[in-house]
């Protein structure tokens, strides 16, 4: 095929053109590789690759089970954060316990609370539940700095998690901003 025939000018009709382009692809032959499946049908061929991802062992990585959640570890401001007084990084693993079970709309959060002295905004870095993995019902706290992790999302029976929706793939910053001039207190976080 010359490509030249394929080349349009501003006010020339393009449907030639395309019929060309449609002509010369449906020349070739598609073949099946590993993983690939095709599926012909009288409108086409539909191409469905089965390929299974490559795992991704990220900070903050939440998995569930029945009635309770792991999380990989990770950091704020290069502390390691703890679920009911345990460090992620203990051995064996602490779990954390979805207690409260989902909200209305069957969801609930892994979150990330970070509790700090509202006088200077450090995060004590003695205290080990300064900065603590929780579950919320919902994403936001008023009584401390909270940044979701994954949304678990329930089945009907409000029982078990169907499917986890990851938030947070990065160890994380911190930072408070006292209350200004009427404006409130705030907690920001971002990627390290």
């Amino acid at each position: 095929m010359n490509l030249r025939d394929l080349h349009v000018r501003k006010g020339d009709p393009v449907l030639p053109a395309w019929n060309k382009l449609l002509e010369w692809a449906g020349r070739f032959r598609l073949f099946a590789g590993r993983g690939v499946r095709l599926t012909r049908t009288p409108n086409g061929t539909f191409i469905v690759a089965e390929t299974k991802g490559i795992p991704w062992d990220h900070p903050f990585k939440v998995t569930v089970s029945t009635t309770e959640a792991t999380v990989l570890p990770g950091t704020l401001n290069n502390q390691m954060p703890t679920i009911s007084g345990r460090l992620l990084d203990e051995d064996p693993v602490p779990l954390l316990k979805l207690v409260g079970g989902p909200n209305r709309e069957l969801r609930s959060w892994v979150c990330l609370d970070v509790r700090v002295d509202a006088k200077t905004g450090a995060i004590d870095q003695a205290d080990k539940g300064a900065v603590a993995i929780t579950h919320a019902r919902e994403p936001d706290s008023r009584e401390v700095g909270r940044h979701p992790l994954a949304m678990l999302i329930w089945n009907a029976d409000r029982t078990t998690v169907r499917r986890v929706h990851q938030i947070t793939h990065f160890n994380l910053q911190h930072r408070f901003t006292k209350a200004v001039a009427g404006k409130p207190s705030r907690h920001l976080f971002w990627p390290a």
